[in-house]
């Protein structure tokens, strides 16, 4: 599949409200240690988005589709498009409040419309590799696993279309900011210094719809206007 056959679609809306609500204030003081490497169990098969620009809708249903998060009502639940469009509505453009799939949208706008429907609480943010590492593969003094999966909403160069034969995204030194992308990050391994993540682009990209990223790639899209985000999931009373 050829790069313009991969649908972007996530907008940058910096807000400073988001200092309020860091990620690290989900998990514990000190975090014990990191697994040498942690994949989070997911139940479903990849997503993928075409050539939409719904990748936020599409990054924030493989979230929920994720441990220990995995959708409390499955009679009901929202799919990519459902959040897409729910987020269009709530997010800080106008231009797609239609909903159209080409437009866009924000990852707080996903996780804000998620925060309406009574679906999540408060939803905290990380700008760091390291809080990012410690959700995703942090365990308390008990062995306990501290936190879960993340979203992030990063620049996508146009080197990162394609992983190497070893399933890693990385920005050649001649590349070139293509737009922007959302993707779900399941997992970190300390062995690797990588985060594990899934696209939507298909099980036929990358390693099953799946890649991995360095770390230092990571720090360096989330210095250029990059946000990862979690929230803790709403209990029905």
């Amino acid at each position: 599949m050829s790069d313009q056959m991969h649908g972007l679609g996530r907008r940058y809306a910096p807000d400073p409200r988001d200092a309020a609500f860091p990620l690290r204030a989900l998990m514990p003081e000190a975090v014990a240690m990191r697994l040498p490497e942690k994949k989070w169990w997911i139940r479903h098969v990849p997503l993928d988005q075409g050539q939409h620009g719904t990748c936020v809708g599409h990054g924030s249903e493989a979230w929920m589709l994720a441990a220990p998060l995995t959708k409390s009502d499955p009679l009901t639940p929202p799919t990519a498009i459902d959040i897409y469009r729910g987020a269009c509505t709530v997010d800080e453009w106008a231009d797609n409040d239609s909903g159209d799939l080409d437009f866009g949208t924000s990852v707080r706008g996903a996780f804000k419309w998620l925060q309406a429907q009574g679906r999540v609480d408060a939803y905290h943010w990380a700008t760091r590799v390291d809080d990012c590492a410690d959700w995703l593969a942090g365990v308390d003094a008990a062995g306990k696993s501290v936190g879960g999966t993340l979203v992030i909403g990063v620049s996508w160069y146009d080197s990162m279309f394609t992983p190497d034969r070893e399933g890693y995204i990385r920005i050649s030194p001649t590349a070139r900011v293509a737009g922007g992308h959302c993707v779900c990050l399941l997992g970190w391994s300390e062995r690797r210094g990588a985060v594990y993540g899934l696209n939507s682009w298909g099980s036929t990209w990358g390693k099953r719809g799946r890649f991995w990223m360095e770390g230092e790639t990571l720090q360096r899209l989330l210095n250029e206007q990059g946000e990862a985000c979690a929230a803790t999931e709403a209990r029905p009373a």
